[in-house]
């Protein structure tokens, strides 16, 4: 995943990336702090030093994801993991 959020990033065809989980990018369960947590926090990290949704790059990243039973939307503002927006 990380290898395409980065060629994304670097190509002129793209301006924008949708990530798809299954599960929510909020969701405790999935992301336990002993085991997959650091997975979640290098997505970010990567996400925000790439610049996505930013005047630095012009590139669009946002999440679609499931398993909430439910239909949100959150601007960015609240995720504090990638500050991106997640459907």
């Amino acid at each position: 995943m990380k290898k395409e959020i980065k060629e994304a990033a670097n190509s002129s065809d793209i301006d924008g990336v949708f990530l798809v989980f299954g599960f929510p990018w909020f969701s405790e369960r999935e992301w336990k702090r002993n085991t997959t947590f650091h997975q979640k926090e290098e997505l970010a990290y990567l996400i925000n030093k790439i610049g996505y949704n930013t005047n630095r790059t012009n590139k669009f990243l946002a999440m679609i994801s499931g398993d909430t039973h439910m239909l949100t939307y959150d601007t960015g503002f609240l995720n504090e993991f990638g500050n991106f927006p997640i459907f």
